[in-house]
């Protein structure tokens, strides 16, 4: 590749960029001007006595990563888990940490599918080289 080129080049990429910065800023400041005429709305709400919608935020949907994550926390605590209990168990631990439970029966079947669980007769178990030093739950 030539030395004018590759100069072309970043010179194009460098106007996408100042481009794109631009635009962030219109959108923030267009952001800002939103905020401001949502409080003179809910003020007008509030003086009126009626109350102003609030915005939904919606809750991130946890990844396969996050999932067994929490599958092995809850595995810290109890050694062996029916797969209703341990669904129950997962779900309330995305919950507190602030994600939906919306796909979690997938991430949780596909994770429940990994080496470091065995399923047995009485439920799921960490295998055993996945248990945590000085575990209870070799017992």
């Amino acid at each position: 590749m030539e030395a004018a080129n590759l100069d072309q080049i970043v010179e194009s990429l460098k106007n996408e960029a100042n481009r794109l910065l631009q635009q962030k800023a219109d959108c923030e400041k267009q952001l800002k001007n939103i905020g401001v005429e949502l409080l003179r709305v809910e003020a007008g709400l509030e003086a009126l006595g009626a109350k102003a919608p609030k915005a939904k935020t919606s809750k991130p949907s946890a990844n396969r990563d996050v999932v067994r994550e929490s599958v092995k926390a809850c595995f810290a605590s109890q050694d062996c888990f029916q797969s209703d209990e341990l669904a129950t168990a997962v779900g309330k631990r995305l919950k507190e940490a602030g994600y939906s439970r919306i796909g979690m029966a997938l991430r949780l079947k596909e994770v429940l599918a990994e080496d470091f669980i065995a399923q047995e007769v009485d439920g799921f178990r960490l295998r055993a080289d996945q248990q945590p030093f000085g575990s209870v739950m070799s017992q």
